[in-house]
């Protein structure tokens, strides 16, 4: 709507206004016709002075004032605190057209469906009912395109934190478990076995020796008794089992400290130094590396 239209729709409510808040001996005023019917602002000020509200003129004026410098909120709050003080629906008309031109749609919806609700005679009902209903599609069609942005903003959002946690993912290092060695076990194991035959060579010799005492009690033999290969036989098993249980401790000791050395461990897995990631957002990349 050009300037010279705007003014005349003001004109138009502001002389209902002024219209509606006159004492009541008056003629009732018919409200603003969107058109307007080429009322001045002289006129308007002129009935303005009829009011018998002292407040509600007082605000009504400012209203006019603000609407005039262009400060079309402020003048909505005065056209309403005019309305609040006398009651009179007609002062919802301007803060209307105050609300619109302030491009505030959703208190424009409230007082102009304010406005229809309260005053009965209102020869462009029709077309301000339309205008009404125009304004409401239109609000809840940028509410849809608001919501619909913010959850295009937030998937935006949880992709991209997505992204950023992949790529640090992929920039930390990896380990894996690896299986010990088993041959230290194997050579524990035979060590273990030299042990036990150590241990059965040393029970034989202890025998033999224990045989051969009985048979010679001091040192006595009976004649064809072969003392000296029994001795001999004896003294072999001797030197076997300490050859053997030496050996075979030395084994299973050995194997022992090497199987835990060589046991399962964790080793890192290699990745690369520099990893990324992408979305609709943007791009990150983590990087790895020793300080």
């Amino acid at each position: 709507m050009d300037r010279r239209r705007r003014g005349t729709l003001l004109a138009s409510a502001l002389i209902a206004a002024a219209c509606a808040l006159a004492p009541p001996t008056r003629a009732s005023a018919q409200p603003p016709q969107g058109t307007g019917g080429g009322e001045s602002m002289s006129q308007a000020t002129t009935t303005e002075g009829d009011m018998n509200d002292e407040r509600a003129r007082g605000a009504f004026r400012l209203g006019r004032q603000y609407y005039e410098q262009g400060r079309f909120a402020e003048a909505a709050s005065e056209f309403e605190r005019a309305y609040g003080l006398s009651g009179r629906g007609q002062l919802l008309f301007n803060a209307y057209l105050a609300y619109r031109d302030a491009r505030d749609d959703e208190n424009a919806i409230r007082t102009l469906r304010g406005y229809l609700a309260q005053v009965e005679e209102i020869p462009d009902r029709a077309l301000l009912e339309a205008r009404l209903a125009a304004l409401e599609r239109g609000l809840a069609e940028r509410r849809e395109s608001d919501a619909r942005a913010a959850a295009e903003t937030e998937e935006a959002r949880r992709q991209a934190e997505e992204a950023r946690r992949q790529a640090e993912e992929a920039g930390r290092p990896r380990y894996r478990e690896v299986p010990g060695e088993t041959w230290p076990w194997i050579v524990m194991g035979s060590g273990g076995a030299l042990v036990v035959a150590g241990i059965v060579t040393g029970a034989v010799a202890l025998s033999e020796r224990s045989a051969l005492d009985d048979e010679c009690p001091l040192q006595l033999c009976p004649a064809g008794s072969d003392v000296e290969g029994r001795q001999s036989t004896i003294e072999a098993l001797a030197i076997t089992t300490d050859v053997l249980l030496v050996t075979g401790t030395a084994a299973a000791v050995a194997g022992l400290v090497l199987g835990l050395v060589l046991g399962p461990r964790t080793e890192a897995i290699e990745t690369p130094p520099v990893s990324a990631a992408c979305t609709g957002e943007g791009c990150f990349v983590a990087v790895r590396g020793d300080f």
